[in-house]
């Protein structure tokens, strides 16, 4: 009872989107790929889900269209492109909208769900202690270069992390991520 709002970034086929409605919270779904946009709608249709909104866009530092390329033979490697070193593959590529994190926040969501495949970084250092209000948020952290730019950040600005690497404890410093 401690959430009532949540929002999925990174929603691909819409599995956490599913569950968080059926725990009762209202769900903002976003995802930019109309391959997964199609089956995370007939996903929520066969689900009786009625209680979340999908966002044909992706997340990311500002509102503004991106290149995304989407992994052909593992879609959920999909991601904005430059946000991951060599993928691998078969790729598509296509312009996608994007809606910046910021502003995602300023809804004062009381869940988020992230993942983003490789944008994390970016995403997060684009925001500041205020902007989070009573937000919690579990999140994918894709490599260890995006985890010390994450770390850094939040630490400065005075944000708590807690990792399951660790049992669910505060981060207290890299190695706890």
């Amino acid at each position: 009872k401690l959430y009532q709002t949540a929002f999925d970034l990174g929603g691909n086929i819409g599995l956490h989107s599913i569950m968080l409605a059926k725990f009762g919270l209202t769900v903002n779904t976003f995802e930019p790929d109309p391959k997964h946009i199609e089956i995370l709608e007939a996903n929520l249709e066969c689900n009786d889900v009625n209680s979340a909104t999908l966002h044909p866009m992706a997340v990311y530092s500002d509102d503004q269209e991106k290149e995304f390329v989407r992994v052909v033979g593992n879609t959920t490697g999909s991601h904005i492109a430059g946000a991951k070193d060599n993928p691998y593959g078969e790729l598509d590529r296509f312009k996608v909208k994007c809606r910046s994190f910021r502003s995602i926040l300023l809804e004062e969501p009381s869940l988020i769900k992230m993942d983003i495949e490789g944008a994390e970084a970016d995403v997060i250092c684009t925001i500041k202690k205020g902007d989070w209000g009573n937000t919690d948020m579990m999140m994918e952290v894709g490599t260890l270069s995006n985890a010390e730019k994450i770390c850094k950040h939040l630490s400065d600005i005075n944000i708590n992390m807690f990792a399951q690497k660790i049992g669910w404890k505060k981060v207290k410093n890299l190695k706890d991520l």
